[in-house]
């Protein structure tokens, strides 16, 4: 299992102990489809040579999740604060906060408005005049509807 880039080697030189030929790498459905390729591109490399196990790659990222990250990612670069709505030990949601933060410094992940980050967030734009402020909001595949209306209106009661 290959959580992090610092995972490959372990599990590259696992393999070369098993003699095993073949290699089958297989993503999670809501895994990071960037980080995916970033990794299966590291590990074709780190095992080229005359020993290289025949390599077959299979994405199982399923499609929405894939839409959504782009979305994310997209959306984060644009915005001044980034709210990513979920449960916190959803893979989902986790992965969506972690292309969020990449673009965004002022991201943050909950599960309800009553998340002290999230009173932070507003504490910090109501003291703020004469400046647009952009939130941006995104939500984990599971997050039910009425969660993301919540943060919406949150936000626009005070506009």
């Amino acid at each position: 299992i290959i959580e992090d880039e610092e995972d490959i080697d372990g599990a590259i030189l696992d393999l070369k102990k098993s003699n095993i030929k073949n290699l089958l790498v297989i993503v999670q459905t809501t895994f990071s489809l960037e980080k995916f390729n970033s990794y299966v591109n590291i590990i074709k490399r780190k095992l080229e040579g005359k020993d290289k196990p025949a390599i077959v790659v299979k994405n199982t990222i399923c499609n929405a999740t894939k839409l959504r990250q782009e979305e994310t990612a997209s959306l984060s670069k644009k915005v001044d604060y980034m709210i990513i709505i979920g449960g916190k030990n959803s893979s989902n949601t986790k992965k969506l906060y972690e292309i969020a933060k990449a673009n965004c410094k002022n991201s943050i992940c909950i599960e309800t408005i009553e998340e002290s980050e999230i009173i932070e967030i507003k504490s910090k734009i109501e003291n703020i005049k004469d400046e647009t402020i952009k939130i941006g909001i995104m939500a984990g595949a599971s997050t039910p509807q009425k969660s993301i209306e919540d943060v919406k209106k949150y936000f626009t009661d005070f506009t």
